[in-house]
């Protein structure tokens, strides 16, 4: 090995786990029933875009709509 293949191949080892670790908070508000519809695609759009400081903006402020879900009971 010489000296440029070193640097390269600890990219090609590090660059997955970062990027799992960069869409972790995109899977946690895919998952969430906190949003839905087209809520929950702007907040997975704005952390992928703006990252962590988005997921945190949308646990204090998810969902936008203040209106409670109101289930059909039969």
């Amino acid at each position: 090995m010489d000296i440029f293949t070193i640097p390269i191949v600890a990219f090609l080892l590090v660059a997955p786990i970062i990027f799992c670790i960069w869409l972790i908070p995109a899977l946690f508000i895919g998952k969430s029933d906190r949003t839905s519809g087209n809520e929950k695609l702007v907040w997975i759009f704005s952390v992928l875009l703006i990252s962590w400081f988005a997921w945190v903006l949308y646990f204090f402020l998810a969902p936008l709509n203040k209106e409670k879900i109101v289930l059909n009971k039969q």
